[in-house]
């Protein structure tokens, strides 16, 4: 009975995987009858394959493993050309559509529509947008970067505003730097030329209206003459201090914030830099658009300026003088003494001079010449006459070229018989002149 029993346990062991037919569809079956064993790769298409296409190649329809290739196997199939179904151009065995490989085996490409994920802002290849264009000037450029961006030149200039500049409106831009701090307009950037304006623009982005670093500042009622003036923070306080820090420095600009009213040892500026005033140092300064600083002069003969430099500029500062008669009777507020010198949205205003002294009392003019003699008389008795009485003499005229009030006066018009006596003589214009002589009566004898 134990002998029995060992004999059917051998026998079940050694046939529990047979069923006693060999089929070229068992598992690891080479399609050889005769071995009983299935292979994937052997041309036939076997019990839990999908395919087999008998070959090794792992980037066709069939894989090695005898599965069927598919989007998101992690291989790229060669065996199909673009534009065909099943193409592939790329595949990274995932199924996530915001890499590389879009979840169609499709390169992710600017313009698909698909935003990617998986790439930093400052690496290469990376998008801050995709519209499904590849249209600028729509939000998203043609780069797939958001033109709303501080990352992005919108105005041209080849800045943007921060770090990292991914893309410009500019096909010509090359290198893109930072710093831009108005990227709507190219003329504002840190590249750019910046003098001081009357609109107070920070054309260079340096954080004032000017170059810092050409520039000394002033601050007229709370700088320090024991500072350098090279930064706001270290503004100096007298005019004499900039200039001299101007010329050993070598910066041609200087800054000034607030007003003055010059000492008596203060009315002599030799420039040694163009000025520009109306900053504001409590605000670092900045300069508000058409806002000056003035000095004003407590000697009537003014500030007297001279400079060496080709032509100094002086721009947003106002100039009042004296009324006269400090030291002087006249009043001025600025006098170049020496160079050339262009001012620029400046003020200079004088004040009142001293009273003129009065002038003298004029001579007496002299006497008018005799008057010519009178018409030929006629008679003319009891309004019965034969002719019309005379005209009267006229006044002697002035030799001396003053004008009628020194003619002579004209003499007085005869009487008519038994009418009217003579008329009085006539008398010229002018204060000066003299009174005519009273005519005669009836029959009598005029003066």
């Amino acid at each position: 009975m134990r002998a029995v029993l060992s004999v059917l346990l051998v026998a079940t062991l050694s046939c529990s995987n047979d069923d006693g037919v060999t089929h070229n569809n068992d598992a690891g079956s080479t399609g050889n009858t005769d071995a009983g064993i299935a292979q994937c790769g052997n041309g036939v298409i076997e019990t839990l394959e999908a395919c087999d296409d008998g070959n090794s190649v792992d980037t066709d329809g069939c894989l090695n493993t005898c599965v069927k290739a598919s989007c998101g196997d992690g291989l790229v199939r060669t065996d199909v050309a673009a534009g065909e179904p099943d193409y592939e151009s790329c595949d990274d065995g995932n199924t996530v559509n915001t890499d590389a490989c879009l979840d169609n085996c499709a390169s992710a490409q600017c313009g698909d529509g698909v935003l990617r994920t998986d790439i930093a802002t400052n690496e290469d290849g990376y998008e801050g947008c995709d519209d499904g264009n590849t249209t600028s000037d729509d939000g998203c450029s043609a780069s797939c970067i958001s033109e709303t961006g501080d990352n992005y030149d919108n105005d041209g200039d080849c800045f943007c505003e921060v770090e990292p500049c991914l893309g410009s409106s500019n096909e010509a831009c090359g290198n893109l730097a930072s710093g831009d701090c108005n990227d709507e307009s190219e003329t504002i950037n840190p590249a750019a030329t910046d003098d001081p304006d009357a609109q107070g623009t920070d054309s260079n982005c340096d954080g004032i209206d000017g170059t810092l670093l050409d520039s000394i500042f002033v601050d007229l009622s709370g700088g320090d003459d024991d500072e350098d003036g090279t930064i706001p923070e270290q503004a100096v306080q007298t005019m004499a201090r900039a200039f001299e820090l101007a010329g050993t420095t070598n910066r041609p600009w200087i800054l000034i914030a607030g007003n003055h009213v010059l000492g008596a040892n203060e009315h002599n500026w030799s420039l040694s830099g163009h000025l520009a005033g109306g900053y504001d140092a409590s605000q670092g300064f900045a300069r508000a658009g058409g806002a000056k600083s003035r000095f004003t002069a407590s000697d009537s003969r003014g500030l007297v300026i001279q400079t060496d430099l080709a032509n100094a500029n002086i721009s947003q500062i106002e100039f009042f003088a004296a009324d006269g008669g400090t030291n002087h009777p006249a009043s001025t507020a600025v006098r170049v003494a020496n160079g050339r010198m262009t001012f620029t949205d400046c003020h200079i205003e004088s004040r009142n001079g001293q009273n003129g002294a009065g002038g003298q009392s004029a001579m007496r003019g002299q006497a008018g010449g005799d008057g010519t003699r009178g018409g030929l008389g006629c008679e003319n008795e009891n309004g019965c006459g034969t002719c019309n009485r005379p005209s009267a003499g006229q006044g002697g005229v002035c030799s001396c070229g003053r004008g009628p009030s020194a003619n002579g006066g004209n003499g007085g018009a005869p009487g008519l018989a038994a009418a009217y006596g003579g008329e009085n003589g006539g008398s010229p214009s002018g204060t000066l002149a003299g009174t005519g002589g009273d005519g005669a009566n009836f029959r009598g004898r005029g003066a």
